[in-house]
């Protein structure tokens, strides 16, 4: 692990009753520490999922384009338009 993300922990436990968004911001980190700990363990993992998100996008909009189909005929339109 990195001196600075380790500094960086360090920090975080010197802070003395945080409260409001400070708190939920700190608690968050600390949260996910063993994600961020993956990826320097593991050189390879993206920092980005953007592909992957572009990836589920067009099936997420037909998902959401559906919930509008209030008759019969709109879904068959809605069908044809996402095939």
């Amino acid at each position: 692990m990195p001196k600075k993300v380790d500094k960086f922990y360090d920090f975080l436990d010197t802070i003395l009753n945080p409260s409001g968004k400070l708190k939920k911001a700190i608690g968050y980190t600390r949260k996910f520490r063993t994600r961020l700990e993956k990826i320097y363990e593991i050189g390879e993992l993206p920092l980005s999922n953007n592909p992957v998100e572009q990836a589920i996008r067009p099936a997420t909009l037909v998902r959401k384009n559906s919930l509008f189909a209030t008759t019969v005929a709109g879904a068959k339109a809605n069908a044809i338009g996402t095939a």
